[in-house]
């Protein structure tokens, strides 16, 4: 698995976990580094904007 990000990401892989914005696949592996698609992308993106839209909502 290509769970280990380097220093540099760390802290961001680490909130982006958090959020549930980063998931991985079936078996957990992040695919660190391998390239993104633009559907993963826009995935991210929309998770990352469910879970704004609810912390603001009134």
């Amino acid at each position: 698995m290509d769970n280990n990000p380097s220093p540099a990401y760390q802290e961001g892989v680490e909130w982006a976990l958090k959020e549930g914005t980063l998931l991985g696949n079936e078996e957990g592996d992040l695919m660190l580094r391998q390239g993104l698609t633009r559907e993963q992308f826009c995935a991210m993106l929309k998770r990352w904007n469910d879970r704004a839209e609810r912390r603001t909502a009134p």
